[in-house]
């Protein structure tokens, strides 16, 4: 089965609801872990195929070049048959480019923010099996691209002495947040915001000419609170500093922020995506494991009469 074969046939058997996410990009809902991940797989599925896809489309662009510029020069500095050849040779280039101007449309139409099945899919498989099996697990993941008008937060300029101004423009989301009991009886909630800066300016190379030049980076912000229940846990002696332990009554509350940054890559001509605009979910793993290190645990307890 090829992959646009494959394509087709998730889209096909894709049940009402996910077809609603899809269509919506919010993902959004209160069901047991089990079912979430019935849920996203197939979405998951979908949109990897459908970004492998994006990212081939893109290199067949220098074709409709080549036919576009070759039948440029047989109509300018050919005669009769040859320029006829060169008039057939431009159509077909600009038939080609429309193709694929279309495909990459349609094919961005489904797309989902990177970070949804590089990071937030990752994070609910490592803790499916963490989750308490008869609890319903809140769960909010917006999946639309990032860069857009809805996340706009800041435009300025910076003066550039002797040369064009450097623009700047600030966008923010927060785009996954959840909600979820434990097997050992602790509740974990935690969120992601992604904070991206796109940097424009005019840069002169060495033959003197200027060319405008873009570059992107990408923060993420995580926060981790755990309520960990008192008759299963003990804080130790020493706290690390980055991490916040209060007494809620019953539980301890338990605050961990993480953050990390990267280089952006803008890789598609059409639409543009981010390419490495996604969290490494080890910032996750990494925020969550601290947090338990900082107590000790009863052996003897058991979290199910919590």
């Amino acid at each position: 089965m090829t992959q646009q074969e494959s394509r087709k046939q998730i889209t096909k058997d894709l049940s009402p609801e996910q077809e609603a996410f899809l269509e919506s990009k919010i993902i959004e809902g209160r069901y047991k872990a089990s079912k979430w991940y019935k849920l996203l797989h197939k979405l998951e599925r979908l949109d990897t195929l459908g970004d492998e896809r994006l990212k081939s489309l893109n290199n067949y662009f220098f074709i409709p070049a080549i036919l576009i510029f070759g039948g440029l020069l047989l109509i300018i500095f050919s005669e009769d048959f040859f320029r006829l050849a060169g008039i057939v040779t431009l159509v077909f280039g600009a038939l080609f480019l429309t193709v694929l101007f279309v495909s990459i449309h349609g094919l961005r139409q489904n797309d989902l923010f990177n970070s949804f099945r590089l990071t937030a899919i990752p994070i609910l498989e490592l803790l499916k099996n963490d989750f308490a099996p008869n609890y319903k697990l809140n769960l909010f993941i917006d999946c639309s691209m990032p860069v857009s008008e809805s996340n706009l937060r800041e435009k300025r300029k910076e003066k550039n002495p002797g040369f064009m101004d450097t623009k700047l423009v600030f966008y923010e989301k927060e785009w996954m947040k959840g909600k979820g009991k434990l097997k050992d009886a602790s509740f974990l909630i935690w969120s992601i915001r992604t904070h991206i800066e796109v940097k424009s300016y005019w840069k002169r190379g060495i033959s003197g000419k200027t060319k405008q030049k873009r570059k992107a980076k990408a923060r993420h912000k995580l926060r981790i609170q755990l309520e960990l229940p008192k008759k299963l846990y003990t804080p130790k002696a020493t706290i690390m500093d980055q991490i916040e332990v209060s007494d809620a009554g019953d539980s301890w509350k338990v605050k961990v922020k993480s953050k990390s940054k990267s280089k952006v890559k803008e890789y598609l001509r059409v639409n543009p995506a981010l390419e490495n605009d996604w969290m490494n979910p080890r910032l996750f793993t990494s925020a969550l494991v601290k947090a338990y290190e900082q107590f000790d645990k009863d052996p003897k307890f058991n979290p199910q009469n919590a």
